[in-house]
């Protein structure tokens, strides 16, 4: 497979010969994966988050920032380079749009207290420890399945989701490496899909920054809260049907 620019996801991976189906794609090692124990190029920085225990997914971002601003020195300079400029995701958003474009929607609540848990934490971590530490991290700094550990898996995270893709990124217990097999067959020039796993559209949205074109998620699905009122006068009734189901009022 090969990084290209492709029109589902701006960069995916693309076969660059037939790929069979059951064929073992991808295979990327312990060394290659990002933890919160992977050796910092600036090892200055990554010492005092630890001392101050910060959390994995504010660890890893900072991570990424303190390598980048390494630029070629550091070992992760030709991964940072094919990421992203702009991340698609909620976090830039603003209440207005949230408001617009989220209105009626399940997750609407569940974007704006992401937005203020990322914005707390952020002021959180410049409070006690950015400000104490002016040379080690400047002002232009900005912070936008392994045993439960995060992880960032260089490579790996370039593939594309695909709702009719059921197959996704594992962890092998035995070589403690990130491996993938596609259940799909693939033609030079395809691109290889994954899957991020049977979500709605508003939980791809909320947690990867994208929505499937309309009509191709077959796990598309919204919620819907419905009761009874005491004031039916059947409402008794109701209630004895509902229980036999093992359903509330």
């Amino acid at each position: 497979m090969g990084i290209e620019k492709v029109d589902v996801g701006e960069r995916g991976l693309v076969s660059l010969k037939n790929i069979r189906k059951g064929e073992k794609l991808l295979f990327v090692p312990p060394s290659l994966v990002i933890t919160s124990d992977s050796q910092w190029g600036y090892p200055e920085a990554g010492e005092v988050l630890k001392q101050y225990s910060v959390p994995d997914w504010p660890l890893l971002a900072i991570y990424l920032i303190s390598e980048a601003s390494l630029q070629k020195s550091s070992r992760w300079s030709n991964y940072i380079s094919v990421l992203p400029e702009q991340p698609y995701s909620l976090l830039y958003w603003t209440r207005a749009e949230l408001d617009r474009y989220l209105e009626a929607s399940q997750i609407s609540e569940r974007a704006i207290e992401r937005i203020t848990n990322v914005i707390g934490t952020y002021n959180d971590l410049r409070l006690r420890i950015f400000s104490k530490y002016h040379d080690i991290f400047p002002e232009e700094v900005r912070l936008p399945s392994m045993g439960g550990r995060v992880a960032l898996v260089p490579w790996a995270d370039m593939l594309n989701h695909n709702c009719k893709v059921e197959t996704f990124l594992d962890y092998d217990k035995s070589t403690k490496g990130i491996v993938f097999t596609t259940d799909w067959q693939y033609q030079p020039g395809e691109q290889v899909f994954i899957s991020c796993g049977r979500k709605s559209n508003g939980e791809l949205l909320l947690s990867y920054g994208f929505v499937p074109r309309e009509g191709t998620n077959p796990s598309d699905s919204v919620e819907l809260s419905l009761s009874l009122k005491k004031s039916d006068k059947c409402y008794k009734e109701k209630l004895e049907a509902l229980r036999k189901h093992g359903l509330l009022a």
